[in-house]
C-alpha cells in the first residue's frame, strides 16, 4: 500500500539532499511532499509546500518577517506552522509520515 511521505527542510540550503530523499521514496512507490522550511533563500529545487506558505499559516508572509535578522524567531514561526499543516494533512487523512533533514 502506498504512503504519502513529507519531506521537510531548507531548500535554500539542502535542496539537493531532500530532491534526492524525495525521489528515493518515490522510486520505492509512494508519494512524498517536499516541504519547504527555508526562511528567506532562494530554493534550489521546487517545494511542493513552499516556506511562504508555512509562514502564512502563522500570520507572518510580510516583508518584515523576511528581512528579519532574528534567526529564533524565524525558526519558532517555521517550526510551528510546519507543525500547523502536517496536523492538518494528518486530520485529513492525506500524509502517513514525516521526516526532517537538517
Amino acid at each position: 500500500m502506498s504512503k504519502t511521505i513529507v519531506v521537510l527542510g531548507t531548500l535554500d540550503t539542502k535542496g539537493e539532499q531532500l530532491q534526492f530523499l524525495k525521489d528515493k521514496i518515490s522510486a520505492r512507490g509512494h508519494r512524498a511532499v517536499l516541504m519547504d522550511m527555508g526562511m528567506g533563500g532562494e530554493p534550489t529545487v521546487q517545494a511542493d509546500i513552499t516556506a511562504r506558505e508555512i509562514a502564512g499559516l502563522m500570520g507572518m508572509d510580510t516583508g518584515d518577517f523576511w528581512a528579519s535578522r532574528d534567526r529564533f524567531a524565524k525558526v519558532e514561526v517555521m517550526v510551528a506552522g510546519a507543525q500547523m499543516k502536517i496536523l492538518d494533512l494528518l486530520e485529513r487523512h492525506e500524509v502517513d509520515g514525516a521526516v526532517a533533514l537538517g
